[in-house]
């Protein structure tokens, strides 16, 4: 009976000690800014296998026993923190972003990587306040502020697109522009597509080892716009307005019709004095001489100053609003905003309505979900004739008949003016024909022997064009995707993403009668296109960390079709000028003008990428896709394009251990392959199109059929334009990241040149696309930052920068 109790007693006691090893640790997780809870964080023991997540609101409870001294929070986004337990039973921890830490990260390709591991020629911009600059459009906003990439305006239409070059021209007849995605979504809309108030970073892949894994649609480089996402805090709100007003800053210096003449007769008058000129050429032409004489003596004068009728000042206005906010379950952005930016020509408007909703959800602890719906609504107006012919034409001719030349105007010999009224628009014809008589500069008479034309044409003046020509254009548009992402295993995750780009469009370009000449029937072409973009990307990525080895591989499946609808028609003859609907036109199509065309397109494609690190100083990137494209004929639409890039960060070594002035020092190389085939539809194959056929003798009969191209003949073996690049630079950033610089030099070779080449003559088809030629582009980027003015947060007499982490006992 003593042994039994005594048996009893020990195992009391073991059970009491076993009691006392295991003890439970109970807390909240919450974001950095302290109230809004994170749900599914990962909370470890150190010592032992399993875990726990926290709650909905941030809750959670863990069992550990006495050997267990630390907890691991880890979550997505997030910065992984370790926590000592000691005697602490309530442990609270705020976790800070990972971008906080003040490591900065770009996105790559399929992607995001630290900066400080990027091993090719990555570029990043950023600006919280990108809208308010003074700009209508995302890339005129970007110019001057990357290196390598060129933005060039070509057009002073309000809306129109610039020229975008990264890192200059690597073709000729196949395209130059960069390719630019958008949340993922590659778009042929370009950077027109994107609100700034919308923007979170531009991230440029400029070398080739960065755009290849884009494969034949980067070897121009690539641009890739993040927009902003919600964040899990108290909702937020934002009302932005600005407005300005454009300009001219100066016009091109022109001589009026009576300066020039003056200047000639000048001319002249120091050649009579050189004995050494025998031959006295004539000093003007009978034209001239017209041109001078309604000018200074038939208007008194007064000239017309034709680049000041062209333009005007400009208003531009801006509104911006947005809301957004979430918890760690689900995050929001929504936005609209409101753009009108009159172009400095009048005629030229340009109007933008936007909205944008964006959701982020965290479905589980291993699913998020995210959805995006983007349209917009543009309204644009472009004016009938260009600045060029302004400001090309002389100051002799008037824009409206006034009181001054009424009369004149009336008189004309042919009699087709009688009616001309104060006001009207003078055209050239008004003053052709005619005989004239005046004084020269030289005081002599001068007097035509028949009838002279000052300006020999029948064309209207740009002033008349521009007010008589209509040119209006409607784009509605939409991006709608959505992504799920799945933590298979740690590590291992499987994304899916599914968008759709959609656009119709529709204008009407009408001019009125006499509008462009003064035979000029009334016109209206109407003109319409249907676009759908519809995108699949499918890919799997893993990550892990093996001590000082890191490990990040990516392989993916993509798929992207595109149709189009494009139709035109065109008429004439309107029984009234202001009402424009092609019911009431006379001849209600043009065959030569009016037309429809269906296309479609393909691309299927393939990628895998792998990315190391040892000891986060020594990095290797090889990254491989191959594209499909309906582009090409049979045995030709696949293309290759391999990269691979080195970088060593060297300040991580221990010699540079003692230099604090240097915050960062890493230099890399890349080389790589990118395509190109951005070309004409169908190329490799003949298409019929409409045509007549004569039969029989003397006059014949013409009979309606169909035929090849007319002005391209097909080529079976065109394939794929490749860019070989080769890439070498350094970054250094000094005096803790105070001031940073890059350098980088860069040769690129294109190679099997997709080129609009003539054919010979008896062909009957003047031109066809051949892969012939190659262009090579060198150069050299330097880009300089500079931080000195930083913000600091101070808590008492402790300055922070920052908070990494807080734990609350």
């Amino acid at each position: 009976m003593k042994k039994l109790q005594g048996l009893l007693v020990i195992l009391l006691f073991a059970s009491g000690t076993l009691l006392a090893q295991k003890k439970t640790i109970s807390g909240k997780v919450t974001g950095q800014a302290g109230n809004d809870p994170l749900l599914g964080v990962n909370i470890l023991a150190n010592n032992q296998k399993g875990g726990t997540a926290s709650k909905q609101d941030g809750t959670y409870s863990i069992t550990v026993d006495s050997k267990t001294t630390t907890l691991i929070f880890s979550f997505v986004g997030y910065t992984t923190q370790t926590v000592v337990i000691g005697e602490k039973n309530i442990i609270d921890v705020i976790l800070a972003p990972a971008i906080a830490t003040g490591e900065e990260v770009v996105v790559i390709g399929y992607g995001t990587q630290k900066k400080s591991s990027v091993t090719g020629a990555v570029a990043k911009y950023t600006n919280d306040r990108l809208e308010e600059t003074p700009n209508s459009r995302l890339d005129q906003a970007l110019q001057g502020k990357i290196a390598g990439v060129r933005v060039q305006n070509i057009s002073s239409e309000a809306g129109a697109d610039p020229k975008v070059q990264v890192r200059g021209i690597s073709s000729v007849s196949a395209g130059a522009e960069p390719l630019v995605v958008v949340d993922g979504h590659p778009l042929y809309e370009g950077l027109s597509f994107v609100n700034m108030a919308d923007v979170a970073s531009v991230e440029v892949l400029k070398d080739a080892a960065s755009a290849a894994i884009y494969g034949s649609r980067g070897a121009n480089g690539v641009i890739i716009v993040t927009t902003k996402s919600g964040k899990a805090n108290k909702t937020k709100y934002s009302v932005k307005f600005s407005t300005g007003v454009k300009e001219a800053y100066e016009l091109y210096p022109m001589m009026t019709t009576t300066e020039y003449t003056n200047l000639l007769f000048y001319e002249a008058s120091l050649r009579l004095k050189d004995p050494s000129i025998t031959t006295q050429p004539a000093i003007l032409n009978s034209n001239e001489r017209a041109a001078y004489i309604v000018e200074s003596q038939i208007r008194g004068g007064v000239g017309t100053d034709w680049q000041r009728e062209a333009i005007r000042n400009a208003n531009v206005k801006n509104i911006q609003m947005n809301v957004s906010g979430g918890n760690s379950g689900v995050k929001y952005y929504i936005s609209g905003g409101y753009q009108n930016d009159q172009g400095m020509m009048y005629h030229s408007e340009y109007e933008r309505f936007t909205v944008k909703a964006k959701v982020d959800a965290q479905l589980s602890k291993k699913v998020k979900l995210s959805f995006n719906f983007n349209p917009s609504y543009i309204k644009k107006e472009s004016p009938g004739a260009t600045f060029t012919d302004f400001y090309r034409l002389q100051s002799f001719l008037p824009v409206t008949v006034d009181a001054s030349i009424v009369d004149f105007i009336r008189q004309h010999p042919n009699g087709q003016y009688t009616n001309i009224q104060v006001g009207d628009f003078v055209h050239a014809n008004m003053f052709n024909n005619r005989v004239y008589s005046g004084l020269m500069p030289d005081g002599s008479l001068w007097t035509t022997t028949s009838a002279t034309s000052p300006f020999a044409t029948a064309n209207q003046s740009p002033k008349a064009i521009m007010e008589n020509v209509s040119i209006t254009n409607n784009d509605y548009r939409a991006l709608t995707s959505g992504d799920i992402s799945i933590e298979i295993l740690p590590g291992l995750n499987f994304k899916s993403l599914a968008s759709a780009f959609v656009r119709y469009s529709n204008g009407l370009d009408f001019g009125k009668t006499n509008s462009r000449s003064v035979t000029y029937p009334s016109t209206g072409v109407y003109r319409s296109q249907f676009f759908v973009d519809l995108l699949s990307e499918n890919t799997i990525s893993y990550n892990k960390r093996i001590k000082d080895h890191s490990f990040d591989f990516l392989t993916g499946f993509t798929a992207q079709k595109t149709k189009i609808r494009t139709e035109q028609t065109t008429a004439t003859n309107y029984a009234s000028d202001n009402i424009t609907t092609l019911n009431t036109a006379t001849v209600q199509t043009d065959p030569t003008q009016t037309f429809n065309e269906t296309l479609s397109r393909g691309l299927l494609s393939g990628l895998a990428r792998m990315i190391y690190g040892y000891k986060d100083k020594y990095l290797l990137n090889v990254s491989f896709r191959a594209d499909g494209s309906s582009y090409f004929g049979t045995g030709n639409k696949w293309g290759y394009f391999p990269s691979a890039s080195i970088g060593w960060l060297a300040s991580k070594e221990k010699f540079f251990d003692n230099l604090s002035w240097l915050s960062s020092l890493k230099l890399r190389a890349s080389y790589g392959a990118t395509g190109n085939n951005n070309i004409g539809d169908y190329l490799f194959v003949d298409r019929l199109f409409s045509t007549n056929y004569a039969f029989g003798a003397s006059t014949g009969t013409v009979l309606s059929g169909q035929s090849i191209s007319r002005l391209i003949l097909s080529n079976p073996d065109i394939t794929w334009e490749l860019t070989n690049q080769f890439n070498a630079g350094i970054d250094v950033a000094l005096f803790k990241n105070a001031i940073s610089f890059s350098l980088d030099v860069y040769r690129s070779k294109t190679d099997q040149l997709l080129l609009d080449q003539s054919t010979q003559a008896f062909a009957g088809v003047p031109n066809f696309i051949n892969n012939i030629g190659k262009i090579q582009n060198d150069g050299i980027e330097f880009e300089i930052t500079s931080n000195n003015i930083r913000k600091r947060i101070s808590d008492g007499a402790q300055p922070q920068t920052y908070p990494v982490l807080e734990i609350k006992y």
